[in-house]
């Protein structure tokens, strides 16, 4: 804590809570943002975006704007501009003055609300990928023209520049966040991570969810949140204005290792709901300049349905091995190379047996199918009379749960006899996307192997080549796949490195580590705690618009880091000051320790 914050635990608790903005905060929000690429960046596009040397030195300067936005989420205040104008008329010291590089210029809370607000739009206009009208409600030929202002190539190219820039002036300060970690505990992470969205709720009724309606919120740009499938708003009422926050997140390097390091979040990205595409490869993108040349990606079915060359083959060429759940269809065989098949994300020999190849898919349709039975007999529950039909549904599906758990378990065996015909990782993946495999040990086949040929290894390259599925598989690809279908009719596969992951798919190692994503999940709330900086609580935010939203959300995430890495120090240290329990030196009759009286249930608090 000493070496890190500059105080020790009593000191930082005790100014945390007697001043209204702990110097402690300021000065951790100057030394971030400071050590970070923000300021040169600043200075560089301010330079490329003006005209001329002109006017009067800003009372404000811009890296003030994100030292104060970042003092104020570490110490959970609103980020509105009348807490703001507070902060600067009232709150801020002379020497604090000076480190901000603020004028000592006197003035009303009026002027000092007018001289943010300048500040904040002059950051915003070098990095607003969506500039445009935030002020009212877009309507008829208003939003007609503005509509199809953003259709033009220059404002498109113009986008996809600015997010290109926001992105990395707040992933470079979330790096430095990540920085303040001692050296020795950030040896201790492995690189692995976990990608996540998360909604940021924004004020005011969401959008038409037709492109060609009237706008219903300020944001003319805002989507629509709704929690089920791609989280993208079809225009329920139940639907909320919002945007969706891009997180990776450090994993443990094996489940449970809760005390080796934080889990902090190393990027960040922002999107319209359901418009995730690229965005965890940006991810991936700034998570490597930490200097991770090969990790772990663990994600969600979301993004298996990207397409691969926005995910799938970048994530490959940056080192990442995926951990990845499929969808029902796409389980079971997924691509063929030679004489190997690709089975639920892992490659096996193609003389596998049948039964094994389809094991997955059936154990998830059984899964499916006890789930809705259950679901099912609890709404029959509700009901004392049934129809002789509805009587006959009920003891199938008690039949089923009933069945179930045999089955399941069979299954189970089924998918872990795969093993056998597994071929083994020899290295790790090469700079192009390809891999070697071992072949497995024949003596250990159930069937007669049938190799194309005798050697004992083989490099699967990242895309294979599209050839017609060997004729005694054919009949495993699904019909209701997105399979292409040559002429003759005989299937084919998308690339299989859409689907390829890590480890062998429903194994004990598959579930230890997919079960990790509770870190992620983890995460997002503590983004949301009502005794931090609550990224969802619009009220939290004046500012309207994605640049705003996500320069306020993404402070608030390097906020949390900095909170984490101190509840870390604490836990830490209370684990070092552990009393010891001594062994007896009395010993019995065999020379074994005593054991040490337990204290009695009628005993004094504890």
């Amino acid at each position: 804590m000493q070496a890190v914050f500059g105080r020790s635990v009593e000191d930082y608790e005790r100014e945390a809570a007697v001043e209204a903005l702990p110097r402690v905060f300021l000065e951790l929000a100057h030394n971030v943002v400071t050590a970070s690429t923000a300021p040169d960046m600043l200075a560089r596009w301010k330079d490329e975006a003006r005209k001329s040397n002109a006017g009067a030195k800003p009372l404000v300067p811009m890296t003030a704007v994100l030292i104060l936005f970042l003092a104020h989420a570490i110490a959970g205040k609103p980020l509105t501009y009348h807490e703001l104008a507070r902060t600067l008329r009232l709150r801020l010291k002379h020497d604090q003055r000076v480190l901000l590089e603020v004028s000592h210029k006197s003035g009303t809370h009026s002027q000092w609300y007018d001289r943010m607000w300048a500040a904040v739009n002059r950051l915003l206009e070098l990095i607003d990928p969506y500039p445009g009208p935030r002020n009212k409600k877009l309507k008829g030929p208003a939003w007609e023209d503005y509509r199809k202002a953003t259709e033009q190539p220059s404002y498109i190219e113009n986008t996809a520049r600015m997010l290109e820039r926001f992105d990395e002036l707040v992933n470079s300060i979330l790096r430095e966040s990540i920085k303040l970690l001692p050296r020795e505990i950030w040896g201790e992470f492995g690189g692995a991570i976990i990608v996540d969205a998360t909604k940021v709720h924004i004020a005011g009724s969401p959008n038409s969810s037709s492109k060609l309606g009237d706008r219903s919120n300020p944001d003319p740009l805002s989507g629509r949140y709704r929690r089920e499938g791609k989280h993208d708003g079809k225009g329920a009422v139940t639907d909320v204005a919002a945007y969706e926050l891009e997180t990776a997140v450090m994993m443990w390097n094996e489940p449970g290792e809760s005390d080796r390091f934080p889990t902090l979040v190393t990027a960040v990205s922002m999107h319209r709901p359901g418009e995730l595409i690229g965005h965890a490869a940006r991810l991936i993108h700034h998570h490597k300049q930490l200097g991770f040349g090969r990790f772990l990606l663990n994600v969600d079915r979301a993004y298996n349905g990207e397409k691969i060359e926005n995910f799938h083959i970048p994530a490959r060429l940056a080192g990442a091995e995926l951990i990845l759940d499929y969808k029902a269809p796409d389980l079971g065989l997924q691509g063929w190379f030679e004489d190997l098949i690709l089975v639920d994300g892992n490659w096996y020999t193609n003389w596998m047996p049948d039964d094994l190849v389809s094991a997955g898919k059936r154990l998830r349709e059984l899964k499916d199918a006890i789930r809705a039975a259950r679901g099912a007999l609890k709404g029959y529950s509700r009901s004392t009379t049934h129809t002789p039909e509805q009587i006959e549904l009920i003891e199938q599906h008690e039949a089923l749960l009933t069945d179930g758990p045999s089955h399941r378990t069979q299954l189970e065996k089924l998918i872990s006899s795969r093993t056998r015909y597994r071929m083994k990782e020899h290295g790790h993946v090469d700079a192009d996307g390809a891999q070697r495999f071992r072949y497995p040990d024949p003596k250990l086949s159930l069937v007669p192997p049938k190799p194309v040929t005798h050697r004992s290894s083989i490099t699967v390259p990242m895309l294979v080549p599209e050839t017609d599925a060997p004729s005694h598989i054919a009949a495993l690809v699904p019909t209701n796949s997105p399979s292409k279908t040559k002429r003759s009719g005989s299937p084919r596969k998308p690339q299989p490195i859409k689907h390829v992951q890590k480890f062998a798919y429903e194994s004990r190692e598959w579930h230890k580590y997919k079960g990790m994503r509770s870190l992620v999940e983890a995460s997002n709330r503590l983004l949301k705690k009502a005794t931090k900086f609550d990224i969802e609580e619009p009220d939290l935010r004046s500012g309207r618009g994605y640049a705003f939203t996500y320069l306020a959300s993404a402070l608030a995430v390097v906020a949390d880091n900095i909170h984490r890495i101190r509840s870390f120090f604490i836990a830490d240290a209370k684990r070092m000051d552990a009393p010891k329990t001594r062994t007896r030196r009395r010993k019995d009759a065999n020379g074994n320790p005593l054991p040490r009286r337990q204290p009695g249930d009628n005993g004094p608090p504890r």
